[in-house]
């Protein structure tokens, strides 16, 4: 469970730096660090729901999973597939950070 906490709260962490590079590149800034940040908070996501079908707490299929914590998670890696997407927003990625924040402390 410890690992699981970790890897839910380190892909919060990542998809706020990637919310925070969004952010600045809409407001014009560079658009690399984007590209950057959202490499590492898709792979941080992921290894976080991977985690979840490891412990159980999700089903390795699309069926949403049984607990709290395995849906905020799944709602949170929708959320972060759409904000890395093109046309992705900051606010797509912020929310999917504060979604994997809660699973964490669930």
């Amino acid at each position: 469970m410890f690992e699981t906490d970790r890897l839910l709260s380190a892909a919060g962490s990542a998809l706020m730096r990637a919310s925070n590079a969004c952010r600045e590149w809409e407001m014009g800034g560079d658009n690399q660090a984007v590209g950057d940040t959202a490499v590492s908070a898709y792979d941080a996501s992921l290894t976080a729901v991977q985690q979840l079908v490891i412990e159980g707490a999700q089903p390795a299929t699309a069926d949403i999973g049984a607990s709290r914590r395995a849906r905020l998670a799944s709602a949170a890696h929708m959320l972060c597939l759409a904000g890395v997407d093109e046309g992705g927003t900051s606010e797509d990625l912020e929310l999917a950070a504060s979604l994997f924040r809660l699973a964490a402390d669930a």
